[in-house]
């Protein structure tokens, strides 16, 4: 079995950052989305074999929504494509941080407040911040 079909939750976005980038502009095809019911609760839903649309996203009454789950990866990629935004994803003796960098004058645009204990939560913060900056 490939890696692809080994994915764990903290390979995709959280729910959080997923509506972001979908308002953001987001529409490149994903292997997961979040399925939200009408309390608001979300539910990752993982495909093995097909890949969600945004065109394809669920819009029945019994779910409030559904919202496109790309890697952390993709949305990094998408990010520095879309918005020329660079995340730097580093580690020192305290924990992971992030870094955004403007890739046009190569600037340091902001950086993390803190840190946290694994490298896709530093990942997965600066991916929402630099939303901030599109």
């Amino acid at each position: 079995m490939s890696a692809e079909h080994n994915m764990i939750n903290e390979d995709f976005v959280t729910f959080e950052v997923s509506k972001l980038l979908q308002d953001k502009g987001y529409r490149e095809d994903c292997r997961a989305s979040y399925i939200t019911d009408e309390t608001g609760r979300s539910v990752l839903s993982v495909l093995t074999f097909h890949v969600r649309k945004f065109r394809h996203l669920l819009r029945y009454t019994r779910y409030q929504g559904e919202y496109l789950a790309p890697t952390l990866y993709a949305a990094q990629k998408w990010v520095r494509t879309k918005g020329k935004i660079h995340i730097v994803v580093d580690l020192n003796k305290h924990g992971w941080y992030y870094r955004l960098y403007d890739m046009e004058d190569l600037s340091l645009i902001s950086q993390m407040d803190g840190y946290t204990d694994t490298f896709e939560k530093a990942l997965n913060d600066g991916i929402k911040v630099s939303l901030t900056y599109l």
